[in-house]
């Protein structure tokens, strides 16, 4: 159960980034000759998307251990009174 659920994540982790990192700047109609006359705008849209991603999994996780910390502190509470 556990490889396969890791074989599952890598799969998603592989296809996710391959489309942030490959498959975006082609919806943008950035092409290799653009990079060189030093427009950069692109960078930073990416960049921008990189971060919001993160900042949501950041979120997600901490919004879990507060889910678990108020369960955590309900079932203490519960026990001494």
């Amino acid at each position: 159960k556990w490889a396969l659920t890791f074989m599952i994540s890598l799969a998603f982790g592989v296809v996710a980034s391959n489309s942030i990192l490959k498959y975006l700047p082609l919806a943008d109609g950035l092409d290799y000759a653009n990079i060189e006359d030093g427009n950069n705008t692109y960078f930073f849209k990416h960049m921008l998307i990189l971060f919001i991603i993160l900042f949501f999994f950041l979120f997600e996780r901490f919004m879990k251990l507060i889910a678990i910390y108020k369960t955590n502190a309900s079932e203490l509470y519960s026990i001494y009174n």
